[in-house]
Parts: C-alpha cells; structure tokens; sequence
C-alpha cells in the first residue's frame, strides 16, 4: 500500500466519526453570520467551501481533499456550503466544481460545464498524456537496448580481431623459427659433407707426401680450419634464432630456509623440513620466496617454469626488494619494485604494488613462460602448451637490472626453471 493510500484511509476514518457521534449540528457549523465553518478545524476554524450529504459534515479547502482523492470518499454527494445545492457543474475558471446558483452569482460570466463533460475531457487527456508517456519511455528503452546491442557486436567484432592478430603473429613466428632452424640443419650437414671431402682429398694427397714435417703441419691447419669455420656459422645463425644460452639459477643466499634447492640450484621444492643455509642478509626471513642469481637489463629474455603443487609466483623484481619483516615491502608484487604472476589450480592473477588483476580462464598448462623487454619496459606471461596463450602483459620503465624470482606455497610444491634463450645482451651478475 502506498504512503498516500495510507494517509487517505487515516483521512477517511477521521471523516466518520462525527457522523457517527452526532457533530453536525448547527451550532457548530453556523455562526452568527450564517457563515459556514469547517467542522474539522480545531483551533482557528476556517470558511466551509462544500458539505457533504453523507457524511452530515462541512469542509474547507484542505480537509475537502479526502474526497477527491480516496474511492470511497468520492461517491459521497457533496452541496455548495453556501447554498446547499448540489455540485452538479464545473467553473474551468476558477478549476472548482459548483452548484447552478453560484453560477449566476461569483461564478457568473465564467467558463462553465457539466460535470459530466468536464470528467470525460479530463479523461481524454489524462489517457492521451499516459500514452505519450508509455511511448517515450518504450522508445528511450528501444534506444538503449539498441545501443547495448551495437556496443556488444563491436566488442565482439575486437575480440575476434585481436584473437585474429594474435593467431597470425604466432603463425608467422612459428614459420620463421621453422625456416631457421632448417637453414641451420642444412649448414651443419654441408659443413660436414665438405670437411669430409676436403679432409679425404687432402689426406690422399698429403699421403702421396714425402715429407713428414709438411704432411702434419697441413694436417693440422686443414683440421682447424674447418672446425673453427664451423663454430663461426653456429654463433652467426644462433643469434637470429633467439637461442643464446640463458639458463637461470637460484641464489641460495637468498633462499628461505624452507625451500630445498637441486640439480644446480634450478629446481626448487618447498619442505616442512627447514634447511640451514650459511648466514646471509639476502636471506628471505619471513616470505618463502628465492632469487636467481643472473640479472636482466639492456635485452629481451625469454625463460620457462614449470611446475606443481599448491601455489606459486613467478616474479622478476629488482634486487633490492626487503629481505625482512612479513610486511608487503617483501612480497613478489607488494610493492613498486617487483612483479608477479600468482598461480594455483583454482585462480590466477597478476599483481603489482599490492594491484591485483585477475586473470581468466585459469590455464590447464603447469608450464608458464616469461618474456622480458628490458628497453622496451615489456613484461608478459604465457600459458605454455601445444600453443602459447598471453596471460598478462604490462608495461613498465625499468631503472635497475632484474632478477627472476620464484614464490614456493605449500610442502611439496616443486619448481623447475628452465632457461630457453636471450638477446644480444646478455644477463648481468
């Protein structure tokens, strides 16, 4: 029920009790003027404007409105108060409903109708002004409801591009990374061919020789030539695949006692059991977290880690990051100086200065690979399988050299760093 249903019923059940109790009477609604008073206003009493045959009891103003505004009120019959006529007519001068003789009186020359035709041209307009209503409410939702629809296909029609880009980018990574490594296949196997020959033609004729100093000392240059020609092409081709030797390994002096660390410090596995490292400052006390020794400026790297168990984080971070204290200042990705990718079996997220980015699907894969533009401020993380799907990307202005890090959550958990290649630059220490 509405608030002013309620305030009409209140309303209501004051305007039946003087019926009921008998207040009508002409004491109390005449005064020595014959003016009509209102039998509800209790202190100062105002000027009747109507009186109602049903409830024996004049109105003003304000307390008439129950009857114009309650269904139960409007059947009543109300009379003009100071005539005690009927209210048969409308004065749409005035807005007010009258009876025939105070047309010919305050209301003469005034523009007046029946009631009747005045209700029904109310109704006309009132009807007419909630169709327009409706209609401009239906066609404000058709608008927006089209614009939504609009906005959803050209996101879609993005994502299918992006996703369209991506596919393209890897094929033709793919292809060139094929066709190098055929190039290089190709080499090794001419290079070996022709050291064959040479080194047959040359011994044949070397063995025709008389001359034992001649005969080794060309033996040895014709052998030389050809290895060092070999390992020549090698460096040039390597390069151009991206594959220079990047291979990672954990800092035990930065290690938290419950990580154990193996098979030359690239795997890594946390233990309810804690192991005693030599004393070291770079220890982490309270996070159970571990640096690798080699830093990252002034290239692009490319490195994987797989893993399994409870929960890790793949970080790169700047070797300053807090040693001590359990506060955020010392986790991967609490603070402005490092970087991380959170990873369990039911959620995954980036984190950066305690800024959390959630990340889905939540990958299948247990391999992650990390990509690191030093110049170029580029960090991004892939879900590494048949395919590599881009988890996360962020863009970054590096001021010191980084260092990957690994978080290890939970006994059991195991680590593997696995170094897969680097630029032209290659890592500091």
């Amino acid at each position: 029920m509405s608030r002013g249903s309620t305030a009409n019923q209140s309303r209501y059940s004051t305007l039946e009790k003087p019926r009921r109790s008998g207040r009508y009477s002409s004491s109390s609604s005449w005064n020595s003027s014959r003016e009509v008073l209102c039998d509800f206003c209790l202190a100062k009493k105002n000027k009747a404007v109507k009186s109602c045959l049903t409830c024996l009891t004049s109105f003003c103003e304000t307390h008439l409105q129950a009857h114009y505004e309650y269904p139960a009120l409007m059947k009543h019959k109300l009379i003009c108060a100071e005539h005690d006529k009927l209210l048969e007519v409308f004065c749409r001068s005035d807005l007010a409903c009258v009876c025939v003789l105070c047309i010919m009186e305050e209301h003469k020359k005034h523009d007046i109708v029946s009631a009747a035709a005045e209700r029904t041209e109310k109704q006309v307009s009132l009807s007419a002004e909630r169709t327009l209503t409706a209609m401009k409410n239906h066609s404000s939702q058709n608008v927006l409801d089209e614009n939504e629809r609009i906005f959803a296909e050209l996101l879609q029609a993005l994502e299918r591009r992006h996703e369209e880009v991506k596919e393209m980018i890897r094929a033709q990574e793919t292809l060139l990374l094929t066709r190098a490594e055929g190039h290089l296949a190709r080499l090794k196997e001419e290079i070996t061919l022709l050291r064959k020959k040479h080194r047959q033609a040359d011994l044949e004729q070397l063995s025709q020789s008389d001359d034992h100093i001649h005969f080794l000392q060309v033996l040895l240059k014709t052998q030389s030539f050809y290895i060092n020609t070999f390992f020549m092409l090698i460096n040039l081709i390597t390069p151009l695949l991206n594959l220079d030797s990047c291979q990672f390994s954990m800092d035990p002096s930065t290690a938290h006692p419950n990580l154990h660390l193996s098979d030359r410090n690239t795997v890594v596995r946390m233990s309810n059991e804690p192991k005693s490292y030599p004393e070291h400052p770079d220890h982490f006390e309270y996070w159970q977290q571990v640096l690798c020794k080699e830093g990252l400026a002034g290239g692009r790297y490319y490195w994987e880690v797989d893993w399994s168990g409870t929960e890790i984080d793949i970080a790169v971070t700047y070797r300053g990051i807090q040693r001590k204290g359990n506060d955020n200042a010392g986790s991967f990705g609490g603070n402005d100086k490092s970087w991380s990718l959170c990873c369990s079996e039911s959620k995954y997220y980036f984190v950066h200065n305690s800024k959390r980015t959630t990340i889905l699907p939540v990958p299948s894969s247990s391999r992650i690979g990390v990509y690191v533009d030093y110049e170029a401020g580029t960090v991004a993380f892939y879900s590494v399988s048949d395919t590599m799907k881009l988890l996360h990307k962020v863009q970054a202005k590096f001021t010191e050299p980084l260092y990957p890090g690994l978080g290890v959550w939970g006994y059991g958990t195991t680590v593997c760093l696995i170094g897969i290649g680097a630029g032209p630059e290659m890592g500091v220490r």
